[in-house]
Formats: structure tokens, C-alpha cells, sequence
């Protein structure tokens, strides 16, 4: 697995050891765009995916330096842009070092060195430093002008993150500025990462991409977006996420930014957080649910696990309804409940009732079914295969 960036509706860029490897590219490969969760369907605007048309790769990438280490994936059939899915700016400047700035790192790689991968897609801030800077020179030695590396204590892309993007805000734009490429382990101290420099292959990267552009041309020449303000943001309300997992930090949750403590998530932009995903783990009761205290330690600033959280989510007992005033109905036979669904690689806490994407579902160590009798994998796109 690796990660990409969408350039364009046609492009997506990664990195070459993704897609070559001891010399042999690879004959085909499959792009999922819009993609937040890997196992569970809690999007609200569906997946794309696309198979890839062509790799083009770069002729001078050298495998056993790792150098050169960026590459296009041309797609079958366009990208639909919508709310989720917004391809990043080109650099506008071939000159620009970044040096000192704060850059957004993201991806489903694992979240240690040799762990296990990310069924959420994650971000973290990192710092570009120089080339020559210690994190960077000592570890690597001169890297050259077609790579550079970026460093926070603490925090780090790792593996899996191959090929995804390190973006900062340039004109008020997410720019895409690296590719992840790779390092010593993860977060090691006084270890950077390294990417492929983007700004080192612009003229290679629009010749390639022509025709993806909506206009025949790349628009981030010149861009007109004026720079952000730098209010403080508002927080809409806490929303439980602990049904898919006990994550923490710092989300793009089907492209709203937000901030999660063990599960329990709010935008930092306002919005209402639960409302925008469908209540994905059911609509709040009016009483307040009461779980144990969390018994895990504060989390560090490297990227959390996603082990299912230590409390099992409160059950909901069924609502009583008045007796009906008119006359008695005749009674219609009860609905089946729908086919068995294992949603144990999701959260295997599952337990109680739940409206999962809008379906009534009951729920018993992590295996529902649909109480309105559909076909809850097959509606959820079997989150956990068939």
C-alpha cells in the first residue's frame, strides 16, 4: 500500500519505489480516491476507484540511492471533484527551499516503526529543515537538490505513507511540496524524513499532465486565492466516534478538519461534526451515555493506534410508545432481521443498537444485522470483506 497526491482530475502523483521494485514496474495498480476509512464505509460522498492508464515513470530514478524517487499515474477515467475530493496546488516558484516551514504529512502507514498500518487515513505537522541541517545531513549526508526533509521530534511519516504528500499552505492554497520517501525507522530522534522535492521536477511534472487540467493548463501559475486571516477557530460540538475507533489527534474527516481525544472528535471549523457524517455510530440518546474512565495513558505526539477503545459502547434500550386512540391495527407480520454482517475488524466492541450509514442495525460482539431486514455488508460495502 501507498499513498498519492491528485494533481489534477486526471493525475495522481506518488513515489517510483511504489510502483518499481528490483527493476520490475508494475503491470497494473488500482487508485481509491476519497478514501478515509479503509474497512468501514462512513463516508458520505462514496469512494472513486480508478485503475490506472499508465505509470510514467522517471528515467534517471536511481533504486539503490533512493534519489529521483517521484512518479505519475495516469488514470483510466477522470476524477469528480466534490467536497472530499479537491486535488493540491502545484509549486509556483522552482526556486522556493520551504526551510522553516510547518508541513502536513498524511497517510494509513503504520503508526510505528514495523507496526501495523492505519485503518484511518492521518496527518501530522512537521518542520522543513535545510539539507545541511543535523537531522538531515547526519543521517544522510549530502541528499542533493532533488530531495529534501522535514523534521518534528516526536512525530514522523513511516511505512505505508510511501508516495503521499507533504503539503503546506502557499497564497492560502494546500501546496504539495514532497513525496514521502523514506528515512531511519520512524520519529527517530534527531532522524528527518525524506521526500522527493517537488519544486526539482515541475517542468517534467506539467509536461506529463497537460491534459489533465480542466482549462488546457496548470492554473496555480497564477494564483488569485488571497491568504487566510488568522482568526481563531471555532470548535462545533463533541461527536462519538469510539464505534470505529479510540484515535487521536488531528483528522481531515470527509474534508472537515477536526481534533479527537480516544474517539470522542470535534471540528475545529464549527461544524457540526455528527450531523456532516450521518451519525455514524448512531444518533445521540437524550440521556447522557455513562462510560468508564479511559484507563489509557496521554497519548504522545507520535500518531496513536487504532485499537478499539477499552469501553464498550452504551447499549440503547428500545423506546416505549403510547397505546394507540384508534381502533386496533391488525398486526403486520415482523420484519427478519437482515443478513448476518461481521464488522468485527471495525470495532469487535460492537454491542447494543446502532444506526450505522443510516441503517438501523443490532449489534452483538462486533457481528449485526439490519433490524429493516436489507443487507447491511452489502450496503456498507463489506467494510470487512466478504
Amino acid at each position: 500500500m501507498c499513498g498519492g497526491t491528485l494533481i489534477n482530475r486526471k493525475y495522481v502523483m506518488t513515489a517510483m519505489h511504489c510502483v518499481k521494485s528490483s527493476g520490475v514496474t508494475a503491470r497494473s495498480a488500482l487508485v481509491k480516491i476519497g478514501e478515509f476509512s479503509l474497512n468501514s464505509a462512513i463516508e458520505t460522498i462514496p469512494q472513486q476507484n480508478i485503475p490506472v492508464a499508465q505509470i510514467i515513470e522517471r528515467d534517471d530514478y536511481d533504486e539503490s540511492r533512493i534519489n529521483n524517487d517521484i512518479a505519475l499515474l495516469r488514470l483510466s477515467t477522470d476524477v469528480v471533484f466534490n467536497d472530499n475530493v479537491v486535488p493540491a496546488c502545484l509549486p509556483t516558484d522552482p526556486n522556493q527551499q520551504y526551510v522553516g516551514q510547518q508541513a502536513i504529512v498524511s497517510g494509513w502507514g503504520t503508526t510505528s516503526s514495523g507496526g501495523s498500518t492505519s485503518n484511518l487515513l492521518k496527518e501530522t505537522t512537521v518542520k522543513i529543515v535545510a539539507n545541511s541541517d543535523s537531522t538531515c545531513l547526519g543521517p544522510y549526508g549530502n541528499i542533493g537538490s532533488t530531495r529534501m526533509c522535514a523534521y518534528t521530534a516526536g512525530t514522523d511519516s513511516c511505512q505505508g505513507d510511501s508516495g503521499g504528500p507533504l503539503v503546506l499552505k502557499e497564497d492560502g492554497r494546500y501546496t504539495v511540496v514532497g513525496v514521502v520517501s523514506y528515512g531511519n525507522g520512524c520519529a527517530r530522534a534527531n532522524n528527518a524524513g525524506v521526500y522527493a522535492r517537488v519544486t526539482n521536477y515541475l517542468s517534467w511534472i506539467n509536461e506529463n499532465v497537460a491534459d489533465g487540467w480542466c482549462s488546457g493548463t496548470n492554473p496555480t501559475v497564477a494564483p488569485t486565492t488571497a491568504a487566510p486571516t488568522t482568526a481563531a477557530p471555532t470548535t462545533g460540538g463533541a461527536c462519538d466516534l469510539t464505534c470505529i475507533g479510540d484515535f487521536t489527534g488531528n483528522y481531515l474527516l470527509n474534508g472537515l478538519p477536526a481534533t479527537c481525544n480516544l474517539g470522542i472528535c470535534s471540528s475545529t471549523d464549527g461544524t457540526d461534526l455528527c450531523s456532516a457524517l450521518r451519525f455514524p455510530c448512531g444518533t445521540p440518546t437524550t440521556a447522557a451515555p455513562t462510560t468508564a474512565a479511559p484507563t489509557t495513558a496521554a497519548p504522545t505526539t507520535a500518531a496513536p493506534t487504532t485499537a478499539p477503545p477499552t469501553t464498550a459502547p452504551p447499549t440503547t434500550a428500545p423506546p416505549t410508545t403510547a397505546a394507540p386512540t384508534t381502533a386496533v391495527p391488525t398486526s403486520a407480520a415482523p420484519v427478519k432481521p437482515g443478513k448476518l454482517c461481521n464488522l468485527r475488524c471495525v470495532n469487535r466492541n460492537l454491542n447494543g443498537n446502532y444506526l450505522i450509514n443510516g441503517i438501523p442495525a443490532i449489534c452483538r460482539r462486533g457481528r449485526c444485522r439490519a433490524t429493516d431486514g436489507s443487507h447491511l455488508c452489502k450496503q456498507l460495502g463489506f467494510p470487512c470483506r466478504r
